[in-house]
């Protein structure tokens, strides 16, 4: 026999761990999962590839991002969906840190299959940051 004050079970979705545990139990359904919606469900990621250290330009004159701190882009397009983009922190040893667009599966830019028309979607929606 084995025992302990603390079992984890971090064996996922279909937990055998968890299984095992709710059939001891009696099958009481005190260690079945319970599922809710999210309003994360059904998202879609595209992740660019940006040099760690680079300058744009603001009201105040230059500015150099830190590769180092998380920075959110607000989509400026003149009509439908405003993203933001997320640019992910990095050490910068790499020369590189990525940005995230999310969005949902039937946003325009699941069309784009080419640089040239990423690039016309990105002007459109951050005519502000230089990609």
């Amino acid at each position: 026999d084995v025992s302990g004050q603390l079992l984890v079970g971090a064996d996922g979705m279909q937990s055998a761990v968890r299984a095992q545990l709710e059939a001891w139990d009696g099958h009481k359904g005190r260690f079945v999962p319970e599922q809710f919606d999210s309003p994360a469900a059904g998202l879609r990621y595209k992740v660019l590839t940006l040099p760690s250290d680079f300058v744009v330009d603001t009201p105040d004159g230059e500015a150099a991002l830190s590769p180092r701190v998380m920075y959110a882009v607000r989509g400026a397009a003149p009509s439908g969906r405003r993203h933001k983009l997320g640019l992910i922190p990095s050490r910068g040893e790499h020369g590189t840190r990525t940005a995230n667009l999310i969005t949902k599966p039937g946003d325009s830019v699941w069309d784009i299959s080419d640089v040239e028309g990423f690039r016309k979607y990105a002007a459109r929606q951050w005519p502000h940051f230089p990609l």
